[in-house]
């Protein structure tokens, strides 16, 4: 009896999930369906926002890279075709990275990019060579330490400190690398533009290149307020009182 009574209720079961069974495959399957696509679009959008993410770091690093001296008007401000500095350079790295396009981002690129996108007001384009002087090995060979990566700028600062008579090729490198310099970024980028001010003042240079010197009075003030308790500030007075 006890058998019976299991058999007979093994069967009503099993016979109430079949008839269930047609129903529940379609509910979950729905179900599972926009659990599936909410999943997919979430993991769309996460590797999206590291796309984006990769793409703003590139692009930044271009712009340290190739246009160090540009100003916030020339990378942000300036439009070319609708688009900025920036907002060209992320674009073309963007389809950079699609195989489809053929973007090709090297130095032939940058240069031309870099002359759309210049002002003429630029303090480097307005630092020329105006007699033909050339560098002389010693400057030149730091020049490139300086700015080759990784970067070794105690050449140049030890020139700065040892050197007596710079041509005007010389002066107009110097200067130029000097507005390359983010006083902000590094104690010893800092110490590089303070130098280049300890330099003008022990050779007496804002005598002769006092219009070229003009265009780096922002880049001495931006460097005076980051220099505030260190060790130079004693000679960084004495270089304002007379550079300014």
């Amino acid at each position: 009896m006890m058998h019976a009574h299991f058999h007979f209720r093994s069967h009503f079961g099993l016979k109430l999930l079949s008839q269930l069974r047609p129903w529940a495959p379609s509910y979950m399957g729905k179900r599972g369906s926009l659990l599936e696509a909410a999943f997919k679009g979430e993991k769309s959008k996460q590797a999206r926002a590291t796309r984006e993410h990769s793409v703003n770091r590139a692009v930044q690093k271009i712009l340290v890279d190739n246009y160090k001296h540009f100003s916030d008007a020339e990378i942000d401000g300036i439009q070319v075709d609708g688009l900025t500095l920036r907002q060209r350079l992320t674009r073309d790295r963007e389809l950079k990275a699609k195989p489809s396009d053929n973007v090709v981002m090297g130095a032939r690129y940058y240069k031309e990019i870099k002359q759309l996108y210049s002002s003429s007001t630029n303090p480097v384009k307005l630092l020329v060579v105006t007699d033909d002087s050339s560098p002389g090995k010693e400057v030149f060979d730091a020049m490139l330490a300086a700015k080759r990566h990784p970067c070794n700028r105690q050449p140049l600062i030890q020139y700065l400190i040892t050197a007596d008579t710079p041509n005007m090729s010389e002066v107009m490198g110097i200067f130029k690398w000097c507005l390359e310099l983010n006083p902000a970024a590094s104690a010893e980028q800092l110490r590089g533009v303070l130098e280049v001010m300890r330099w003008v003042r022990r050779l007496e240079l804002d005598d002769t290149y006092e219009t070229q010197l003009a265009h780096l009075k922002d880049k001495f003030n931006e460097a005076l307020v980051h220099a505030g308790g260190s060790v130079f500030c004693v000679f960084v007075s004495v270089c304002c009182a007379v550079l300014f």
